[in-house]
C-alpha cells in the first residue's frame, strides 16, 4: 500500500511540475526593448556637455522601476534634430524614425532628445517613437535643474514619460495580440467569390434556331497557391436564356440553361496589377425546354412540350485580370459547347466580371 501510494504522489509532482512550469513561463510578461540615445547638448557653456550621457542613465533610472522594461543606452550615439523633426507626427520626424528602425531593428522604442537654455532657464526636450506602431510623442520644454537638485525635477518629467510608455505598450500589446479569428480568417483567406456577365453569341446550327443571349455566372474561387503557383479551381453556376423569336422555325421555343461546372484556372503575370488568366473545365448543364403552339406567339402561347434534359459539358476561357486588392476586375472571352444528345450547344461569348477576396 505504501508502494502504491509513493508511486501515486511521484506520478502527481510527475505531471504537476512541467504543467506548472509551463503555466509560469505562459504568464511571463513581454519585454519591451527601450534603446535612449545620448543627448544633444545645444548650450554654449561646454561644461554641461557631460549631461549628455547624464539624462540618458537618470531616465533608465527612472525606467527601470518598471521590470518589464529592457533598457539599453547608446550614450556615444547623439541624434540631433532640426526644426522640422522636432515637431510631433512631422514627416521629417518619421523619416528619421524609419531610417533609425532599419539601423536598430530590435527597441520597441526609441528616446532621443536635446537640452537647451532660455532666459536663463534649462530644459530638456524629449521625443519617444514607438517603432512597432509609428507614433511618436514630444515632450518639448520640460524645465530641470542641473546639478545636485536635478533628480527632483527629472522625477517629474520621468513620470510623465513613463505613462506615456505605459499608453505605447498597451497600443503594441493589442496590435501584437493575435485575434481570435486568425484560424476562421485562414480557412477561408483562400477563398473569393464574384461574378461573371456577358453576351453570348451561338455558333453552328443551333444558331439558326435560336438567338443571341445575356448570360450570368457566379463563382466561388480556390487559390491553390500552395500546391501550384497562379493556380485556382473555380464553382460555376451560369445562367442563360434563349428563344427563337424572330427566327424561321415552325414553332416558337424558349431553352433556360442551368450550366454548373468547375474550372482549372492558370494566371500569369503580365505586369504589376495584370494577369492573364486561362481556365478550362467541365461540368453539367441542367436545361429546360419548352415549345409553343405554331401561332407566330411566345411565351404566353399554350404549351405544346416541357422537355428536362441534363447533359455534360465543357467550357475555356481567357481573360486579363485586374487586381486591385481585395477586388479583381477581368475582361475576357469564353467557349462553352453542352453535349445535346441530338446535336452539340456551342456558345462563344464577351465577359467581364470580378472577385472579392479577404
Amino acid at each position: 500500500m505504501r508502494t502504491a501510494t509513493v508511486s501515486i504522489i511521484a506520478g502527481i509532482l510527475i505531471i504537476a511540475i512541467p504543467l506548472t512550469a509551463a503555466e509560469s513561463k505562459k504568464k511571463e510578461p513581454i519585454k519591451t526593448n527601450i534603446t535612449i540615445f545620448g543627448f544633444d547638448i545645444r548650450m554654449e557653456n561646454n561644461d554641461f556637455q557631460y549631461y549628455s550621457s547624464i539624462i540618458p542613465r537618470t531616465l533608465k533610472k527612472y525606467l527601470q522601476n518598471n521590470t518589464s522594461y529592457i533598457i539599453e543606452i547608446k550614450n556615444d550615439e547623439i541624434i540631433t534634430l532640426n526644426a522640422a523633426q522636432e515637431k510631433e507626427g512631422s514627416e521629417e520626424l518619421l523619416k528619421l524614425m524609419d531610417s533609425m528602425s532599419d539601423k536598430y531593428p530590435v527597441p520597441d522604442l526609441f528616446i532621443v532628445g536635446f537640452m537647451h537654455t532660455r532666459e536663463n532657464e534649462t530644459f530638456i526636450d524629449v521625443i519617444a517613437y514607438n517603432t512597432i506602431t509609428g507614433k511618436s510623442a514630444v515632450f518639448p520644454d520640460n524645465s530641470i535643474e542641473t546639478g545636485v537638485l536635478m533628480q527632483n525635477s527629472m522625477d517629474l518629467f520621468s513620470t510623465k514619460l513613463g505613462r506615456q510608455i505605459e499608453l505605447f505598450e498597451k497600443e503594441n500589446i493589442k496590435l501584437l495580440t493575435p485575434s481570435p479569428y486568425i484560424p476562421l480568417y485562414n480557412t477561408f483567406s483562400p477563398f473569393s467569390f464574384g461574378v461573371n456577365a456577358g453576351r453570348m453569341f451561338i455558333v453552328g446550327p443551333w444558331h439558326d434556331i435560336y438567338n443571341n443571349a445575356w448570360f450570368v455566372t457566379p463563382h466561388l474561387r480556390y487559390d491553390s497557391n500552395r500546391l501550384l503557383a497562379g493556380t485556382g479551381f473555380i464553382f460555376n453556376a451560369e445562367f442563360f436564356s434563349i428563344d427563337s423569336e424572330d427566327k424561321d422555325v415552325p414553332s416558337n421555343s424558349t431553352m433556360q440553361v442551368w450550366n454548373t461546372y468547375i474550372d482549372f484556372e492558370y494566371t500569369y503575370p503580365v505586369r504589376s496589377h495584370i494577369l492573364l488568366a486561362f481556365t478550362a473545365g467541365a461540368g453539367t448543364a441542367f436545361t429546360r425546354t419548352r415549345f409553343f403552339l405554331p401561332s407566330g406567339g411566345g411565351p404566353d402561347d399554350p404549351i405544346v412540350a416541357d422537355v428536362k434534359t441534363v447533359n455534360f459539358s465543357t467550357d475555356a476561357a481567357c481573360a486579363l485580370h485586374f487586381d486591385f486588392s481585395p477586388f479583381v476586375f477581368r475582361l475576357g472571352v469564353s467557349y462553352r459547347r453542352i453535349f445535346y444528345t441530338d446535336q452539340g450547344f456551342d456558345g462563344l461569348s464577351i465577359m467581364t466580371g470580378f472577385d472579392f477576396h479577404l
